[in-house]
């Protein structure tokens, strides 16, 4: 039967009384039942309440430490994170907590140190379960034994020993590396083979603790991430942009960016052309061509001055490259003057100019700001009225 008090909870059949009649806190016990079962039991040997996960702090198995006890824990108590009460440090009850602590193997009941798992041959036994007539109590670790048997099985259901036909093993093979690299639960293993498979008695394998420092938590690794593309840059035919593998760089291990750092495009060699006629006539001089390639460059593909349409001839097609190839504006005024010749198309017709080109390095993209207009042609001259003078005069 358990109790709660304002110190913790305690067992009741764990009370014994002195000399003068007061009753004092106890570790003895006589069944599981007497102790606090979520975390201790009583161990058969000693009679003593122990802590199932081998701490020799009974009640205080567990040890995670918390905040929020009411009323606050004295020196040598802490606040248990589960239940919110204070426990002893070194083990014992609250009202009268342990102050010393006790070697391997033993325990503080009252003011004396007991052996946890009872004595035997005078001693302290180090196995928490008895091993029996086919085990022996054996070393796994640093503060840590284990029943093994001696002709197979698990304790404490060990086989008997068999003395006829025993197989002999072969030497253990070497210790394994430890499962994990830190915490309670990395273990290392070794095996052996039998010479004659069936015949040998006892375990194949054997596995004990590493006895490795606690876990620290880790944070989390940061996987690279790209930064934005910068503007595109390059003039005639090539443009490039460039981003960083630093929004976020990759950290604790995360994964490395995937992808270019750079890309480079065609910037518009092949595009299709943009064509202009001028047509004004004696007023040719008001005309304009003026086009702009944004971040490009001009490339004129026709240019003809004449009277009808036609293949552009060589000299046409310099006048206009000279001026205008290779930058990112072009700006003449077509006319006779430009390409240095005057062209008689006859009676009610002047010669008109025809540009086509296209813009590089910016896929095409432009500013047109031309001046032209197709004006009205020049009024026909009305034939004068025959006049008919008789003849008699």
């Amino acid at each position: 039967m358990m109790f709660l008090t304002i110190y913790g909870i305690y067992c009741i059949v764990g009370l014994v009384h002195n000399v003068e009649g007061q009753e004092e806190e106890s570790m003895a016990c006589k069944e599981n039942s007497d102790c606090n079962e979520d975390r201790g039991y009583c161990h058969p040997k000693s009679k003593l309440c122990l802590c199932k996960n081998g701490a020799s702090t009974y009640p205080a198995c567990n040890g995670e430490r918390g905040n929020g006890c009411q009323p606050e824990c004295r020196d040598n108590q802490f606040c248990d994170l589960k239940t919110k009460i204070c426990m002893c440090t070194l083990g014992g009850f609250t009202k009268n907590c342990n102050t010393k602590k006790c070697p391997p193997f033993r325990m503080l009941n009252g003011s004396k140190c007991e052996c946890m798992y009872g004595t035997e041959n005078g001693r302290c036994r180090k196995c928490r379960q008895d091993c029996g007539q086919y085990a022996t109590c054996e070393k796994r670790g640093k503060n840590d034994y284990k029943c093994v048997c001696q002709n197979g099985g698990r304790a404490p259901r060990c086989k008997p020993e068999q003395p006829d036909n025993v197989g002999e093993w072969e030497s253990w093979a070497r210790w394994s590396s430890c499962s994990e690299t830190c915490g309670r639960r990395s273990v290392k293993t070794r095996s052996r083979e039998c010479k004659e498979i069936g015949t040998c008695q006892g375990d194949y394998d054997q596995e004990i603790s590493c006895e490795l420092r606690p876990c620290r938590t880790r944070k989390p690794p940061v996987n690279c991430g790209w930064c934005q593309w910068s503007p595109w840059t390059g003039r005639c035919g090539s443009a490039s942009r460039v981003r960083a593998p630093s929004c976020p760089p990759p950290r604790r291990g995360g994964a490395q960016c995937v992808g270019p750092p750079e890309e480079k495009r065609d910037g518009g060699f092949g595009q299709d052309f943009q064509s202009q006629d001028f047509h004004r006539g004696r007023d040719w001089s008001k005309n304009l061509f003026d086009v702009t390639c944004p971040g490009g460059c001009f490339e004129v593909v026709k240019a003809v001055f004449d009277c009808e349409g036609r293949m552009p001839t060589e000299d046409e097609m310099r006048r206009v490259a000279e001026i205008c190839n290779g930058k990112e504006r072009c700006q003449f005024v077509p006319g006779p003057l430009f390409f240095g010749r005057n062209v008689n198309c006859g009676w009610n017709k002047y010669p008109a100019t025809w540009v086509d080109w296209r813009c590089n390095g910016n896929n095409n993209q432009m500013i047109i700001k031309h001046n032209f207009q197709d004006p009205q042609p020049p009024p026909r001259p009305q034939p004068k009225p025959l006049v008919l003078w008789p003849w008699w005069g």
